[in-house]
């Protein structure tokens, strides 16, 4: 009977031992694939070639090749983060984004008990939710597109609470995932930020040099090639840094990036806040 015993527990463990190897093959994908898309676009065809015949040597390791994608993931980010913002270290930079991500995870819960509210009354007013929102492309960090949900005919109609609350807990998610901050550039749809960002990668001296002739003659139109010139360097915000900051523009606030001037920027939101309630 024993023998039995160890006959099942022997195929048993090898089909455990098939499934972990798998999945780990499969981990090691999945992290040479975050890795390249934390890139900038220069670097990509070149290092994703690069990292793909470095694992390759690693075929009959498996652990050892998801340390090596485990470190991949993070010269990603080392890379990403000095073509970006070389004069902010990386620290700094952590402490931002770990600050984001403790904001967005305690919010979430009672923006989607609100959120929840909002679209019962959405429902119970005969309306659906594809009616009141419309799925679009907005320009994330790099110039990188991302896809999201946002209020049909905002600039048209009255937004009631219902509407701000399913946006608010759609942004928060967006924070979470990495797609945006809580304080950065002006969220910028794509279709509008196409033109912008073409013109700020082929000319970007003759951009910042025309800027300031923008800005007194469209100021609109220096709104947006504010926000494209720091969506290179930062994701765009729930809280824009230029309107809470009226006097800077998007890219000084770039040049000021830290965790103090960070702060400071979402406690002068708290403020405004406040005293726009009483």
């Amino acid at each position: 009977m024993s023998w039995l015993v160890g006959i099942a527990l022997s195929a048993v463990g090898g089909l455990i031992l098939a499934e972990a190897k798998g999945w780990i093959w499969w981990c090691a994908g999945w992290l040479l694939r975050l890795a390249v898309a934390r890139l900038p676009r220069a670097y990509r065809s070149r290092l994703q070639e690069e990292w793909s015949a470095t694992l390759e040597d690693y075929l009959d390791r498996p652990v050892s090749r998801v340390a090596a994608a485990i470190g991949f993931v993070f010269a990603a980010a080392r890379i990403g983060h000095d073509s970006r913002l070389p004069h902010v270290s990386l620290s700094t930079a952590a402490a931002i984004r770990t600050f984001d991500v403790a904001v967005g995870l305690i919010l979430l819960p009672p923006a989607a008990i609100c959120a929840l509210a909002g679209l019962c009354t959405i429902s119970a007013r005969g309306r659906k939710f594809s009616a009141v929102f419309s799925r679009g492309s907005f320009v994330g960090r790099g110039l990188e597109p991302f896809e999201s949900w946002f209020i049909s005919g905002f600039e048209t109609r009255v937004v009631g609470w219902e509407e701000r609350s399913l946006e608010r807990l759609i942004s928060l998610w967006h924070i979470v995932k990495g797609d945006m901050a809580i304080v950065g550039a002006p969220l910028v749809e794509e279709t509008i930020a196409g033109v912008f960002g073409y013109a700020v990668r082929a000319y970007p001296q003759d951009i910042r040099s025309q800027i300031r002739e923008v800005r007194k003659r469209q100021p609109k139109d220096a709104l947006i090639f504010d926000a494209t010139l720091t969506l290179e360097k930062v994701k765009p915000g729930l809280l824009s840094a230029v309107l809470l900051n009226p006097n800077d523009s998007a890219e000084s606030f770039v040049s000021r990036y830290s965790v103090s001037h960070y702060l400071s920027l979402c406690g002068r939101w708290i403020v405004w806040r406040g005293r726009n309630r009483l």
